[in-house]
């Protein structure tokens, strides 16, 4: 299964990938118990195959992607075809938001 995960440089994108990437993590059944866990493991249930994208901080293995040029966009898609599209790529910063938010819904 493909995953596309943007902001992949971010905290919550990079925790995912890492997350998604790890074989040996089970994952949580939603319960408020620590040992309470779902019955598969990535290994048995899903194989991930993932691609991270980033921006200013697009460092390999992630590939750069600037979310507000359709072209770019739309060329990635094209070449990765992901099952999966997990947006978290988000404005960083808060001031950057409020002078911005045009773009801030945008991206």
């Amino acid at each position: 299964m493909k995953v596309l995960i943007t902001g992949a440089s971010g905290l919550l994108g990079r925790s995912l990938l890492r997350h998604l990437n790890d074989k040996n993590n089970t994952c949580s059944s939603g319960t408020t118990s620590s040992d309470e866990k779902c019955k598969y493991t990535h290994e048995d249930e899903y194989e991930y195959e993932c691609v991270g994208t980033a921006l200013n901080r697009a460092k390999p293995p992630l590939q750069k992607l600037n979310l507000l040029n359709n072209d770019e966009v739309a060329k990635l898609m094209d070449n990765v075809h992901p099952d999966i599209v997990v947006h978290c790529a988000a404005e960083r910063f808060p001031d950057r938001a409020s002078a911005n938010p045009q773009r801030t819904l945008a991206l």
